[in-house]
């Protein structure tokens, strides 16, 4: 049996509200910062409703993103967390 823990980002109802408020008006949203933290020692599954990370333990610019030519509703954003934050890698065991 294999066991895989991975890690991934939502959309949340602030950002989805921000989001249509762009549309609307015509104008474009720009991805700039980008924030992750540790789940402050356990793993959950971010939800929708969230206001803030569980423990956030880095914030920095986004230095791409783009919208993926396979899945045009998924953007991968790409941020250079520097090596003295963390240790988030995306452990597989078998």
């Amino acid at each position: 049996m294999s066991s895989t823990k991975t890690y991934s980002a939502i959309i949340t109802d602030i950002g989805k509200a921000k989001i249509v408020s762009a549309i609307a008006q015509g104008k474009k949203v720009n991805i700039l910062t980008l924030a992750v933290g540790d789940g402050n020692g356990g793993y959950y599954i971010p939800e929708p409703d969230m206001k803030n990370l569980k423990r956030q333990v880095w914030s920095g610019p986004v230095q791409r993103y783009e919208i993926m030519p396979e899945s045009p509703n998924v953007i991968e954003v790409k941020a250079i967390i520097p090596y003295n934050i963390g240790g988030f890698t995306t452990a597989r065991q078998s």
